[in-house]
């Protein structure tokens, strides 16, 4: 809207002086349809008037016959719809308002635009539907309570509308309903002027005032002690299932109801604490060497299984080899504990040494007090001198270098799949075995070729198994014949293989692309001075080489700019080798970076102007001065504070069109002129002698450029 909102009018005086606000309407009723009116006075005499020029007396604009005529009644219409467009401007309100009269009665004559259903009060739109208990005042443009009666002391409260006392309450106190007085609610007590719970309060426990003692707690208004069993520690709290009342309990962070059987800290009795490394058994102090109790406290041994606390452990002394038939009784070397006795153990017997194996030992062997000689081995029994490589095993003479239950030592059992082989447990392995006691490669040993005792014939070798003869210049590479020289998987040894791209030539691995020795193909050997790229041999070229075996021009390359894997940044571009960022009005010209504004370069590189013409940001032209330019084919230089280009021979209508038709041109000596088309649209053109003239040669005028 045209029409501002409000005009604020603020003293900068002190707030004595008045401060005023003048209200402006934002619409108007009365003006908006005076101004319809006015526009709807203005059509219709127009209407008429297209009737006298010719039209039907019965034409309308909507029913207007033909196309003269309805040129006419459509500017009658257009005129109208203008004014009706200008009145909504200044008195009318947006899409989707309504224009309404505020309902405050110092506003009356003010109008807002407001949504539909709103209504404006002191100039504001707003919705005048209260809340329940609410009213619509249009004096504050607000929603008051409906007055209510209260009794007393009760006042109505603006907030809610409901009936409060007028005073208010702190901490626990609330008002009382009737008198509004400030009281305890139940079932609390005022003491002392705060409110508190007689039946729990230690300091007023009962009535106000009655302090309980340091051991005593408030329990259900009563001063109780808390050493007892039914109120330990806290009120109501009960000691259950045999347990005791110790308060307060010296064990830190323990209740204080305790088993007085078993308490560290009180034992048998409140506040007996056993010492360090002791424990509390049915209420005594004890070390930790019980049933009960064996090792640390509450280690208990298990009924039937053990009879006895031996050192901190759980023991059965009825078999236990360490504490037999007591506590630290040891059996001897090949004895057992039976029924708390030492004997000797299955397969030994007593002789006057002690418990011996009369199979094995060597010292009685067969029978006690039999010993074998200084060289000889007590087997099955029986003394015999022991062969290399043998032992007695289980009472049976074993080759120890070849048995698997029996590998290297007696019960030296090899694990499952393994071999014995020279009294060592060799797991399987690929193309192995053990020939006359030696772990043997099967698939290299020429006397043992893939089988243990397979010899090949003279002058073959064992290839992967196979006696095979080898070629001049070959070697065996896992079982195939291979050479050396030439093999890309076997390059000047076994299992060297060639990187991908590259091929081995005389047992060396090269890149054929760019080796000048192996140069597109083995042997091939590039000349002094030459360089290998991409398989062919290079001479050497000024401002290029070899990049990543491709020959590469290093003076416009932008990944690689005056040398290999050197590349320009983003946005750059590579001339003559060197970098360059953008740079208005220059380019790379014949690999030199150049300006655009010669005129042997201008705006592009090799573009020439003519002869007469000058280069200007980077345009050929005619030289206007003051670092102006016109290009071709408009080389008539605007005039002083002008900025249109014509042809040659024209002269710029700038100064006469101005803006309403830019850049037009006409011939020297014709006028510059405008007319109407019968559409009634605006055009130019050029006259001679002058405009209007009945003799007037007349031209369309053309469309020049702008000064550069």
């Amino acid at each position: 809207m045209n029409i501002p909102r409000l005009t604020a009018v603020a003293s900068l005086y002190p707030s004595q002086y008045p401060y005023h606000i003048f209200l402006r309407s934002e619409c108007s009723t009365l003006f908006f349809n005076e101004c319809i009116g006015a526009a709807s006075l203005k059509e219709v005499p127009c209407i008429v008037g297209c009737r006298a020029e010719g039209c039907p007396s019965t034409a309308t604009p909507i029913n207007c016959y033909n196309s003269q005529c309805c040129a006419c009644m459509n500017q009658c219409t257009a005129a109208f719809q203008a004014a009706w467009q200008n009145c909504q401007s200044q008195y009318g309100c947006p899409s989707g308002k309504a224009c309404t009269s505020d309902v405050n009665v110092a506003y009356t004559t003010i109008e807002m635009c407001c949504t539909p259903g709103q209504v404006s009060c002191r100039g504001n739109c707003m919705w005048n539907n209260c809340p329940s208990g609410r009213w619509f005042d249009d004096r504050v443009c607000g929603c008051p309570c409906i007055p209510k009666s209260c009794p007393t002391p009760q006042v109505q409260d603006p907030a809610s509308c409901g009936c409060v006392c007028p005073n208010q309450c702190t901490g626990l106190f609330v008002n009382d309903p009737v008198t509004c007085d400030c009281v305890c609610p139940d079932p609390l007590t005022n003491c002392n002027g705060i409110c508190v719970d007689t039946s729990l309060s230690r300091n007023n426990c009962g009535t106000c005032d009655n302090h309980c003692l340091p051991n005593e707690d408030c329990c259900h208004s009563v001063c109780t002690g808390l050493d007892q069993d039914s109120n330990c520690g806290a009120c109501d709290q009960v000691c259950a299932g045999g347990l005791s009342c110790c308060y307060p309990n010296k064990d830190p962070g323990m209740r204080p109801c305790v088993d007085l059987q078993t308490d560290l800290y009180n034992c048998g009795s409140c506040g007996v604490a056993c010492t360090a490394g002791q424990c509390c058994e049915q209420g005594v102090c004890v070390p930790p060497e019980t049933l009960q109790n064996c090792g640390h406290c509450g280690a208990k041994c298990v009924s039937g299984f053990h009879n006895a606390c031996c050192s901190g452990e759980c023991t059965d002394t009825m078999s236990h080899a360490h504490n037999c038939g007591a506590c630290g009784h040891e059996c001897g070397a090949n004895e057992v504990c039976v029924n708390s006795v030492c004997q000797c153990a299955k397969d030994f017997t007593t002789c006057a040494t002690g418990c011996a194996n009369l199979l094995v030992d060597t010292n009685n062997c067969g029978a006690c007090g039999v010993a074998c000689g200084s060289s000889q081995v007590c087997c099955n029994g029986s003394c015999a001198t022991m062969p290399a490589g043998f032992g007695c095993c289980a009472g049976t003479w074993t080759n120890l270098l070849v048995s698997n239950g029996d590998c290297g030592a007696c019960g030296h059992l090899c694990a499952s799949g393994q071999t014995c082989c020279n009294g060592v447990c060799k797991s399987p392995q690929n193309g192995f075995g053990c020939c006359n006691g030696t772990w043997t490669d099967l698939m290299s040993s020429s006397q043992n070729c893939k089988t243990c005792g397979h010899a090949c014939p003279s002058g073959q070798v064992c290839c992967g198994g196979n006696c095979i003869t080898l070629a001049a210049g070959q070697s065996c590479c896992g079982g195939s014949a291979a050479n050396l020289q030439t093999d890309s998987g076997n390059c000047g040894a076994c299992g060297t293989v060639c990187p991908s791209g590259q091929r081995c030539c005389g047992g060396k691995c090269v890149n054929l692309q760019t080796d000048t020795q192996n140069c597109g193909t083995c042997g091939t050997h590039c000349t002094s001075g030459q360089v290998c790229c991409a398989g062919a041999c290079k001479s050497p070229q000024s401002g290029f080489g070899c990049c990543n075996g491709v020959w590469t021009d290093l003076t416009s390359n932008a990944q690689n700019c005056g040398t290999c894997g050197h590349p320009c940044s983003s946005g750059q571009s590579c001339c003559g080798g060197a970098c360059h960022s953008p740079q208005s009005g220059f380019g790379c010209c014949s690999g030199a970076w150049t300006s655009l504004t010669s005129s042997q370069h201008c705006g592009s590189c090799g573009k020439t102007c003519p002869g007469g013409q000058s280069c200007t940001n980077g345009a050929c032209g005619v030289d206007c001065g003051s670092g102006r330019s016109c290009s071709p084919p408009n080389t008539t230089c605007p005039f002083s504070g002008e900025t249109t280009c014509c042809p040659s021979q024209y002269s710029s209508c700038e100064g006469i069109f101005g803006s309403d038709f830019p850049n037009q041109c006409c011939p020297s000596g014709y006028d510059c002129c405008s007319g109407q088309d019968a559409y009634g649209s605006w055009y130019s053109y050029c006259a001679y002698p002058y405009c209007g003239s009945s003799a007037a040669d007349a031209i369309y005028s053309v469309t020049g450029s702008s000064v550069h």
